[in-house]
């Protein structure tokens, strides 16, 4: 069995890993780390924590450098679900890939990742047309425009209009909107609950599981590259 860690684990996207690991008969749910110990597998101090073999983050940026020294101390491969990183944080991810398999993604969705592969080719025909994306969350999201908005302004190496709404207890909604003369093309995915990210990040930590150091993309997992 894999030896899992989850790193945010009693908040929203915490508690539904753990009910999905749980139910896993390939992992193993060792603990997780939070701020304030509810149970007898909660951590408040990476100091503490077992040898794992894969630890899946889903807390906040400030907690980057203990999570990658654990792991690089550990050799512990990474999947990496928190958003709103910077320039240096993300050069920290970087840098530690050197020494450890991680895979980071805006967003776990394989929905999402799969419109990401079709958008270069997509656009490649569409050269003309004028792209606007409108992405909606819940009304307590931090980050603005999302970490999906720009992964998909990323893929398609284009600028883009983006608008945020952020109401209510949406999970979140991304609508792509090719627009030119009298024709026009809509790329929308909705979540309609939190699961559908933790099965994609369970998904990765059985892939990268057992990977060589490098960071990973999803195309690279799924595709096997080692």
């Amino acid at each position: 069995m894999i030896k899992v860690f989850i790193c945010g684990i009693n908040g929203k996207m915490g508690r539904t890993l753990k009910e999905e690991i749980l139910e896993d008969p390939e992992l193993e749910l060792v603990g997780g780390y939070t701020r304030t110990r509810k149970s007898n597998i909660d951590y408040t101090s990476f100091l503490e924590v077992p040898k794992v073999d894969v630890l899946i983050d889903f807390s906040v940026p400030s907690l980057l450098k203990s999570i990658l020294d654990y792991a690089t101390i550990n050799n512990v491969a990474l999947v990496l679900g928190t958003t709103g990183y910077d320039e240096s944080e993300l050069k920290l991810i970087s840098d530690a890939a050197s020494k450890i398999p991680i895979i980071y993604l805006e967003n776990y969705s394989l929905g999402i990742n799969a419109i990401r592969n079709i958008l270069s080719d997509l656009t490649m025909y569409l050269a003309n047309f004028e792209i606007n994306l409108i992405e909606k969350h819940h009304k307590n999201k931090l980050d603005s425009p999302s970490g999906t908005a720009k992964l998909f302004e990323k893929s398609i190496d284009k600028k883009i209009n983006m608008y945020s709404i952020r109401t209510s207890n949406i999970v979140g909604e991304h609508a792509l909107i090719f627009n030119y003369e009298d024709e026009e093309i809509e790329i929308t995915h909705r979540a309609y609950s939190k699961r559908i990210f933790a099965l994609g990040a369970i998904k990765c930590a059985k892939l990268i599981y057992k990977k060589k150091p490098y960071l990973y993309t999803y195309n690279d997992l799924v595709k096997g590259v080692s």
